[in-house]
């Protein structure tokens, strides 16, 4: 079973393999060889932006429907055996689904996670810490994961126009070149949320003296790689997951926190599990730079 650091569920970024590649003394490859970034084949941190303007267009599509249906264009006979209303949509549900599923959201963000695997007999622990800057599909962030109480991979990471650079702490950067779409995991932790009726409005809530709103949704949001690790061992028998959402009257994130947990059973009847968390700090919504690649140093 991989460790936790090398398939993090909270992002898609292989850092153990950059680390390894690094260390080994990489450099820029040619582009048009290239193979992919070692990033990611897994999800929370974070990472790259999937932009679903289709998705945010049927939601107007089912609104103005909805509308069109109570504007009286048509006569009201009254209520019809076996004809419900569509569920009401609390307009910051709307609002914050807008603004975290823009294709071209600009932001700042800052996330700490752990994750413990449990096996029987042995226990994998990991922990990440990110603090980065998103714009549309560009991204850069300095990261940090620890294994086991071990380092497995510190320094920064930058896809810019779907070409991946990296660079272990204090050495210089490296670029791998362009990525393939299926190694491009979402940096956007909302990215999974894919219609607005996987989001709950709870109510008003003050955090820090901050009034605002808490949203929810009980989607299981990791990477769809995430439980591979366990399936490759056991059968899934049970898996939660629930992200709260603390948002301002206009629907824009300020901080989230994603809990998960799978349980799972060998073919012997042994216990198999797999809990993690992430907490997210958003800043600087829509007034983000644009990101540039980094300088990397001539191939010898």
């Amino acid at each position: 079973m991989r460790g936790p650091s090398r398939y993090c569920p909270h992002c898609g970024l292989d850092f153990w393999k950059a680390a390894e590649e690094l260390a080994r003394g990489t450099t820029a490859p040619d582009p048009d060889t290239t193979p992919a970034l070692p990033v990611a084949r897994q999800g929370s941190l974070p990472f790259g932006m999937v932009a679903i303007g289709a998705g945010i267009a049927l939601l107007v599509v089912a609104v103005l429907v909805w509308v069109v249906a109570g504007s009286g264009l048509r006569r009201d006979t009254g209520p019809q055996l076996g004809q419900h209303p569509p569920p009401a949509i609390h307009p910051l549900v709307l609002a914050f689904f807008a603004e975290a599923r823009d294709p071209d959201a600009a932001y700042s963000w800052r996330q700490s996670g752990e994750t413990t695997v449990t096996i029987p007999d042995e226990e994998f622990a990991s922990t990440i810490h990110a603090a980065g800057r998103a714009d549309g599909e560009d991204w850069t962030a300095k990261l940090r994961v620890v294994e086991n109480g071990e380092p497995a991979f510190d320094g920064e990471v930058t896809l810019v126009s779907k070409r991946g650079y990296v660079r272990a702490d204090g050495e210089p950067w490296v670029e791998t070149g362009k990525l393939p779409a299926a190694q491009l995991g979402p940096v956007n932790p909302f990215a999974r949320i894919t219609t607005v009726n996987e989001l709950a409005y709870v109510g008003p809530e003050t955090r820090d003296g901050v009034d605002g709103h808490i949203l929810t949704s009980d989607k299981w949001l990791n990477h769809p790689e995430a439980d591979d690790p366990i399936r490759r061992v056991a059968h899934v028998r049970s898996r939660e997951a629930l992200m709260e959402i603390f948002v301002n009257a206009d629907g824009v994130p300020l901080s989230a926190l994603y809990t998960f947990a799978i349980e799972a059973r060998t073919p012997g009847g042994e216990l198999v599990t797999m809990a993690g968390e992430s907490h997210y700090r958003f800043d600087d919504w829509g007034a983000v730079e644009p990101i540039a690649a980094p300088t990397t140093e001539p191939a010898p």
